[in-house]
């Protein structure tokens, strides 16, 4: 029996995160057309998030660094209390190649995230301000992971992101040097803009399969992926294996 799925699963949203709980729902975020707040749904199914009433989480702030271009929201459960990472500017103006986000990370106790007590974390600290975003994590052999996109012009002048991955000291802090995982280096990674972006994890197989996207966000835009045994050191570049093709 072959499913189907309303395309698209939910009209108007960019950069989507869906994560199923242990409750049998599935729950859905991602960027609203104003980019001013965050939204939370949640469905039995993934076709019923086409028509579930959306929550807002968050608005975002009338001025300061939260204030702007509220990006790429995911959710997630991690050790007993709702995360929700997303990117967010001062502004609109783009200084150099890109616009001015940093990452940001609210936190819900209640067991329900449908509920008004999302409280802001802060920022989330890399060890360097720049342009940065797409921030996803996971938990792996007791060890909790954080893995983003930012730019650094000392890596390449004309690169506008790579990935690093960190482990986490808890859901809001990275602890030790970010690792560098993949930065722009075949040619359809480079169409355009030299990007790597909007990391998402699957482990399955005894493996770690990290997919991300890569060029202008237009009909350049495509997925590459990085692989690692699962027992690997996931901090260690030489643990995965970047596929050479889209």
């Amino acid at each position: 029996m072959t499913k189907s799925y309303p395309n698209p699963l939910v009209f108007q949203r960019a950069d989507p995160c869906i994560y199923k709980h242990t409750d049998g729902y599935y729950y859905f975020t991602a960027s609203v057309p104003a980019y001013d707040c965050i939204e939370i749904r949640r469905a039995r199914t993934l076709a019923g998030l086409d028509t579930a009433s959306p929550f807002t989480a968050w608005t975002h702030h009338l001025q300061g660094e939260m204030s702007s271009l509220i990006w790429a929201p995911e959710i997630h459960y991690l050790r007993g209390k709702w995360y929700i990472y997303f990117a967010a500017a001062p502004n609109q103006q783009v200084t150099g190649d890109t616009f001015n986000h940093r990452m940001y990370v609210l936190e819900n106790s209640n067991a329900d995230p449908l509920t008004p007590h999302w409280v802001e974390k802060g920022q989330i600290h890399t060890g360097w301000e720049s342009f940065s975003l797409d921030a996803t994590v996971f938990e792996h052999n007791n060890k909790l992971y954080y893995i983003w996109a930012q730019e650094d012009k000392d890596i390449s002048e004309k690169s506008h992101s790579n990935l690093y991955i960190s482990e986490m000291k808890n859901p809001w802090t990275l602890t030790g040097r970010p690792t560098l995982l993949t930065q722009p280096e075949f040619s359809w990674e480079r169409q355009i803009f030299w990007v790597n972006e909007g990391p998402s994890v699957l482990i399955k197989n005894n493996h770690v399969f990290l997919t991300y996207s890569a060029s202008a966000t237009d009909e350049n835009y495509c997925l590459g992926m990085l692989v690692a045994p699962a027992d690997a050191n996931l901090l260690d570049p030489s643990s995965w294996l970047k596929i050479d093709h889209p």
